[in-house]
């Protein structure tokens, strides 16, 4: 069976981490101007964003690799991506 390529989810973890670590220096962030703090705030959230909608897709990649072909993989939604990954997990 093929393998899936997690690298690009986990370099997009790492950059999610490794921005909250810094969010967590509330000296450093309380220093900056407001609109700075909504920027760095609204960056975090799209990161995280981006992590959830990277994650879903690989779990999705996932079960049609594993499934015998696309049509058996029917997920309609949020939920139906992780009833089946469970199942299959």
């Amino acid at each position: 069976m093929e393998k899936l390529e997690l690298q690009p989810l986990r370099d997009t973890f790492t950059s999610l981490t490794e921005t909250l670590v810094e969010l967590e220096d509330i000296a450093w962030f309380n220093q900056q101007k407001p609109v700075i703090q909504d920027t760095l705030i609204a960056g975090a959230i799209q990161k995280f964003e981006f992590v959830y909608e990277r994650s879903l897709k690989m779990m999705i990649r996932q079960l049609k690799l594993m499934a015998i072909s696309d049509e058996n993989v029917e997920l309609n939604d949020f939920r139906d991506v992780l009833r089946e990954a469970v199942k299959k997990a």
